[in-house]
Protein backbone atom coordinates (compact mmCIF):
# COMPACT_ATOMS: atom_id res chain seq x y z
CA UNK A 1 0.00 0.00 0.00
CA UNK A 2 1.10 3.32 -0.63
CA UNK A 3 0.61 6.16 1.18
CA UNK A 4 0.33 9.80 0.12
CA UNK A 5 0.40 12.89 2.79
CA UNK A 6 0.61 15.82 2.08
CA UNK A 7 3.38 17.91 4.04
CA UNK A 8 3.22 22.08 4.32
CA UNK A 9 6.13 21.73 2.01
CA UNK A 10 4.61 20.07 -0.87
CA UNK A 11 1.04 22.30 -0.73
CA UNK A 12 2.74 24.75 -2.61
CA UNK A 13 4.28 23.04 -5.52
CA UNK A 14 2.63 22.70 -8.67
CA UNK A 15 2.52 19.40 -10.13
CA UNK A 16 3.56 21.05 -13.23
CA UNK A 17 6.51 22.34 -12.24
CA UNK A 18 10.09 20.28 -11.42
CA UNK A 19 12.00 21.55 -7.83
CA UNK A 20 13.47 24.20 -9.72
CA UNK A 21 10.42 26.02 -9.85
CA UNK A 22 10.73 25.80 -13.92
CA UNK A 23 7.43 24.62 -15.65
CA UNK A 24 7.63 21.31 -17.13
CA UNK A 25 5.88 20.75 -20.41
CA UNK A 26 6.10 18.58 -23.73
CA UNK A 27 9.02 21.21 -25.47
CA UNK A 28 10.97 21.09 -22.19
CA UNK A 29 10.59 17.26 -22.58
CA UNK A 30 11.38 16.77 -25.95
CA UNK A 31 14.69 19.81 -25.48
CA UNK A 32 15.76 17.43 -22.73
CA UNK A 33 15.23 14.04 -25.05
CA UNK A 34 17.42 15.99 -28.18
CA UNK A 35 20.09 16.80 -25.51
CA UNK A 36 20.47 13.16 -24.08
CA UNK A 37 21.04 11.85 -28.03
CA UNK A 38 23.13 14.79 -28.83
CA UNK A 39 25.14 13.11 -25.39
CA UNK A 40 25.29 9.68 -27.00
CA UNK A 41 25.72 10.71 -30.75
CA UNK A 42 29.03 12.97 -29.57
CA UNK A 43 30.56 10.41 -27.85
CA UNK A 44 33.19 8.23 -29.00
CA UNK A 45 32.37 5.07 -27.14
CA UNK A 46 29.06 4.90 -28.42
CA UNK A 47 29.59 5.82 -32.47
CA UNK A 48 29.65 2.04 -33.31
CA UNK A 49 25.94 1.53 -31.58
CA UNK A 50 24.74 4.66 -33.09
CA UNK A 51 25.91 4.20 -36.77
CA UNK A 52 23.84 1.84 -36.88
CA UNK A 53 20.87 3.76 -36.52
CA UNK A 54 21.55 6.49 -37.72
CA UNK A 55 18.55 6.76 -40.14
CA UNK A 56 15.90 6.43 -37.64
CA UNK A 57 17.57 8.68 -35.60
CA UNK A 58 18.14 11.41 -37.65
CA UNK A 59 14.51 10.81 -39.14
CA UNK A 60 13.40 11.61 -35.74
CA UNK A 61 15.41 14.20 -35.19
CA UNK A 62 13.79 16.35 -38.45
CA UNK A 63 10.07 15.31 -37.09
CA UNK A 64 11.28 17.59 -34.55
CA UNK A 65 12.69 20.46 -37.01
CA UNK A 66 8.79 20.64 -38.81
CA UNK A 67 6.93 23.98 -38.10
CA UNK A 68 3.48 23.13 -36.72
CA UNK A 69 0.78 25.10 -39.31
CA UNK A 70 0.17 27.52 -35.90
CA UNK A 71 3.86 28.75 -36.01
CA UNK A 72 3.66 28.95 -40.00
CA UNK A 73 0.08 31.52 -39.48
CA UNK A 74 2.10 33.67 -36.71
CA UNK A 75 4.94 33.67 -38.31
CA UNK A 76 3.78 34.97 -41.86
CA UNK A 77 2.03 37.69 -40.10
CA UNK A 78 4.69 38.46 -38.18
CA UNK A 79 8.36 38.32 -38.72
CA UNK A 80 9.62 39.68 -35.75
CA UNK A 81 7.62 36.38 -33.77
CA UNK A 82 9.54 34.02 -36.02
CA UNK A 83 12.94 35.79 -35.06
CA UNK A 84 12.39 35.80 -31.69
CA UNK A 85 12.18 32.29 -31.65
CA UNK A 86 14.64 31.19 -34.04
CA UNK A 87 17.00 33.54 -32.48
CA UNK A 88 20.15 31.33 -31.23
CA UNK A 89 21.14 34.10 -28.79
CA UNK A 90 17.51 34.24 -26.82
CA UNK A 91 17.24 32.22 -23.36
CA UNK A 92 14.37 29.91 -24.86
CA UNK A 93 14.41 26.19 -25.04
CA UNK A 94 13.88 25.91 -29.44
CA UNK A 95 13.65 22.11 -30.26
CA UNK A 96 13.77 22.88 -34.06
CA UNK A 97 16.94 24.69 -32.97
CA UNK A 98 18.77 22.39 -30.60
CA UNK A 99 17.54 19.04 -33.33
CA UNK A 100 19.12 21.15 -36.10
CA UNK A 101 22.35 21.24 -34.15
CA UNK A 102 22.29 17.63 -33.37
CA UNK A 103 21.62 16.50 -37.02
CA UNK A 104 24.86 19.11 -38.06
CA UNK A 105 26.84 17.17 -35.67
CA UNK A 106 25.74 14.11 -36.90
CA UNK A 107 26.64 15.49 -40.46
CA UNK A 108 30.27 16.02 -39.41
CA UNK A 109 30.45 13.78 -36.79
CA UNK A 110 29.46 10.26 -39.16
CA UNK A 111 30.57 11.78 -42.50
CA UNK A 112 29.36 10.28 -45.74
CA UNK A 113 27.06 8.28 -43.44
CA UNK A 114 25.82 10.92 -41.49
CA UNK A 115 25.04 12.79 -44.88
CA UNK A 116 23.37 9.30 -46.14
CA UNK A 117 21.06 9.24 -43.01
CA UNK A 118 19.75 13.12 -43.37
CA UNK A 119 19.17 12.26 -47.52
CA UNK A 120 17.00 9.44 -46.19
CA UNK A 121 15.21 10.85 -43.56
CA UNK A 122 14.52 13.74 -45.50
CA UNK A 123 13.15 11.86 -48.48
CA UNK A 124 11.07 9.88 -46.07
CA UNK A 125 9.35 13.13 -44.89
CA UNK A 126 8.93 14.16 -48.56
CA UNK A 127 7.42 10.61 -49.23
CA UNK A 128 4.90 10.70 -46.13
Amino acid sequence: TIVFALCADDAELDPQDDMDGDRISVETLAFELIEAVRVVVACRHTAKFVSGELRPLVFMLIRFMQVTADQLETWSHDVNAYIAHEDEGSFEISVRITAADVVSEICDGYGAEGWQAVLSAVMGQLEA
